[in-house]
C-alpha cells in the first residue's frame, strides 16, 4: 500500500511541477523534494511518529521520485521543443 501511495505523491508532484515550471531541471528537482517531504509527512501521520530511519529513507526514495519527475517531465515535453532546458 505505501508503494502506492508514493507513486500516487510522486505523479500528482511531477505533473503539477511540470506544469508550472518552464525549467525541466527545476521541476525535476522542486518535485522529488516535495514528493520526499510529502510522503515522509503521511508516514507520519499513518505512524503517529517520526520514523527512526527517515533520513535513510529520503535518501533512497529520492532517486525513484527523481526518475518518476523525469519520467513525466519527458512524456510532457512539446513537440517542438527539442532542447527546453536551457
Amino acid at each position: 500500500m505505501a508503494v502506492i501511495v508514493f507513486l500516487l505523491v510522486a505523479l500528482a508532484s511531477a505533473l503539477v511541477w511540470h506544469r508550472q515550471c518552464a525549467r525541466r531541471t527545476l521541476a525535476v528537482v522542486g518535485a522529488t523534494v516535495t514528493t520526499v517531504l510529502a510522503f515522509q509527512a503521511l508516514a507520519y501521520l499513518h505512524l503517529g511518529h517520526v520514523d527512526p530511519f527517515f533520513v535513510i529513507a529520503m535518501a533512497v526514495s529520492s532517486v525513484p521520485a527523481a526518475l518518476i519527475s523525469l519520467a513525466v517531465g519527458l512524456l510532457m515535453r512539446k513537440p517542438g521543443a527539442a532542447h527546453s532546458d536551457p
